[in-house]
């Protein structure tokens, strides 16, 4: 309903315009929100206002919470870890223990919180399986809902992969930032055994891994491991005793959109994505010369399989770029290719009717999420195009290149040291988005926002 109405889903609380939940006990509340800043509305609010066919005002829907304390390191800590990864001493031992020891951070690591600031790969050089342990339990969480928890292993994660040597002490990795007390926890459990034993139960968890498995299912708008309904609907589905997407495909009650989301489910391999890249870049060609196309996503990245193909194509004629993207699907679906228009978005064609763009913060790039038939396999393919015109360009390719983790640290940096709002449609000086800062390269961005620069395979 949210994407639906011109809204837009954020994980991060300090990007919100708003906070909606379902929650109504204060006290219940204040343990998941670190911010009053931002207006904490009743869900009530959406469903009202879409019977009103206005945005209500949010006065009447305002919930009030006291915050005790800052919360805002709750970002980098986390609370769900179980007591069994406590390691204790047994009593009266006097024994030293190498996990134990004072030792300084490398010197030669950039100890930030902000991901954008370092190198890091999408595989790591070092502490290889602390952090396969790690990834673990953040999944896990994941798929449990724990949003704040997740990201805070996110964090953890991201820079341990970054570190440059292998972490010897839990004192030292206790000075990374991202490392809160629970994470410590672990860490030291692995130190001193060479495991996490919650890690290793989840690697054999059927549960655990036939869910997250629903979870990337295509959902009706928006994914469905970025939504609450998603999560429910993936328990629905075990509860009600499916263990595969084979299981829920031929039994399930599906609407057409989940059905051929499971049927988008295979990755690709490089040369998947390599195959349907050129085919994409032939058929722009040729209706529109002098177009070019940019892959962006996991692949950009180096990543080996990937679950879509995200394509980016642009005319160096800004002009030529409004309805390029209609014509090319539209083409795409004469010649075979384009099977399902999953989403499509054209608010340049907003723009040019004058029609109102409700959500300032949301990317204004022109988009069509489809179901492409690879030639070679038969296989339905997930393939997102999008258009962007030359003052757009360079920004669409750092925001689609990922990772997730790199493109909110990114934004957050920009905004909190330099005041700028950084989309894939634009830079700018304002909330409203009305001031654009002129981006000429993809690297001048980095300029922009203050960053050093680094290459697609480094921003994991």
């Amino acid at each position: 309903m949210i994407t639906t109405n011109g809204g837009e889903i954020s994980e991060n609380q300090l990007e919100a315009s708003v906070i909606l939940t379902g929650m109504k006990a204060p006290a219940r509340l204040a343990r998941h929100v670190y911010t009053t800043k931002i207006p904490i509305v009743d869900v009530k609010w959406i469903n009202d206002s879409v019977k009103a066919g206005e945005k209500l005002s949010l006065k009447d829907y305002k919930i009030h919470i006291d915050i005790e304390s800052p919360k805002s390191e709750a970002i980098f800590t986390e609370n769900t870890m179980t007591q069994q990864q406590t390691v204790e001493e047994p009593a009266g031992s006097t024994s030293t223990d190498s996990s134990e020891e004072e030792i300084d951070i490398d010197p030669n690591f950039n100890n930030s919180f902000y991901e954008c600031l370092r190198p890091t790969p999408l595989y790591p050089k070092y502490n290889k399986e602390l952090v396969h342990f790690l990834e673990l339990l953040e999944a896990k969480r994941h798929t449990n809902g724990e949003s704040m928890s997740s990201l805070s292993y996110r964090h953890a994660v991201a820079a341990i992969k970054a570190y440059p040597r292998e972490i010897k002490s839990v004192k030292e990795a206790e000075k990374i930032k991202g490392v809160g007390k629970k994470i410590k926890q672990a860490i030291k459990l692995y130190l001193k055994t060479g495991t996490i034993p919650e890690a290793k139960r989840i690697e054999t968890d059927v549960q655990f891994h036939t869910m997250s498995k629903f979870l990337k299912v295509w959902g009706e708008h928006i994914y469905l491991h970025v939504s609450s309904v998603g999560a429910n609907l993936a328990l629905e589905w075990w509860n009600s005793g499916y263990r595969s997407l084979e299981d829920v495909y031929e039994n399930a009650s599906l609407s057409p959109t989940i059905r051929l989301g499971i049927e988008l489910f295979e990755e690709l391999t490089r040369e998947d994505c390599k195959e349907i890249l050129d085919i994409v870049e032939r058929e722009a060609k040729e209706i529109l010369p002098g177009s070019a196309i940019y892959p962006v996503g996991g692949y950009r990245r180096g990543k080996d399989s990937n679950g879509d193909v995200d394509l980016i194509l642009s005319h160096p004629d800004e002009l030529q770029n409004q309805g390029f993207l209609r014509k090319l699907v539209d083409h795409l679906t004469e010649k075979g290719y384009v099977r399902h228009k999953l989403r499509l978005s054209e608010p340049s064609a907003d723009r040019l009717t004058g029609a109102s763009l409700q959500d300032a913060n949301k990317d204004l790039i022109d988009s069509c999420y489809t179901a492409f038939l690879q030639p070679s396999t038969g296989i339905l393919r997930q393939v997102d195009i999008l258009i962007a015109p030359p003052s757009q360009l360079h920004t669409c390719i750092l925001g689609w290149t990922g990772s997730r983790q790199f493109e909110r640290s990114l934004r957050s940096f920009a905004f909190e040291t330099k005041g700028l709002h950084v989309g894939s449609h634009g830079i700018f000086t304002d909330r409203s988005h009305a001031v654009r800062v002129p981006v000429h390269s993809e690297k001048h961005a980095f300029e922009i926002i203050g960053l050093p620069w680094l290459e697609p395979e480094l921003r994991n």
